[in-house]
């Protein structure tokens, strides 16, 4: 009952999804924030390792925020004015290509709550008017269920070389390349 009502709370305060705004400091750090934040939720894919944290978010600034964001296509989910969700695509020069997905988090306290899936269905119908395609992705895999969910195809697993504690080699799972057509 109390789930339910959360819920229907929830869906009677402010909720809206807009293109991001590089020139708006503001927002542009609170999605530095819910990346930091989603990336940091990722513990199936950074073990709590901070060198791998770290090496995640190096280039997770504001100022590279701006810049991306300026050149490619990026959405924000807003939950009463503040950033919750952001997406990012980049944009094929040609029509009839894919846009590969370059960032998509949604905050830890947010997901499972269908932000993620608004932001994707909208980026799909925009980008579709676009002339592209179809969306392809390399998932992590704590993400790997939620694009399986929204009708990505695992094309292939991605595997990193590591470098065990008896100096053996070996490749661990890292990642999946994923696609899904749009129409």
């Amino acid at each position: 009952m109390i789930k339910e009502l959360n819920r229907i709370l929830y869906n009677m305060q402010s909720n809206s999804i807009s293109h991001a705004d590089a020139s708006n400091l503001q927002e542009v750090e609170q999605i530095v924030e819910v990346i930091s934040e989603s990336i940091r939720s990722c513990i199936l894919d950074h073990h709590n390792d901070q060198n791998i944290i770290n090496q995640w978010l190096a280039n997770k600034t504001v100022e590279n925020l701006v810049a991306w964001i300026t050149a490619n296509y990026s959405l924000v989910y807003k939950h009463n004015n503040d950033v919750v969700g952001f997406f990012m695509a980049s944009l094929p020069k040609q029509e009839n290509h894919y846009s590969e997905i370059l960032l998509n988090y949604v905050l830890p306290k947010y997901q499972g709550q269908g932000i993620g899936k608004q932001l994707l269905l909208t980026a799909k119908n925009e980008l579709v008017k676009q002339g592209i395609n179809g969306l392809i992705a390399e998932s992590t895999i704590t993400a790997k269920d939620f694009y399986q969910h929204n009708e990505f195809a695992i094309q292939k697993e991605i595997y990193e070389e590591s470098v065990l504690e008896n100096r053996q080699k070996d490749k661990i799972l890292v990642a999946y390349q994923m696609v899904c057509h749009i129409e």
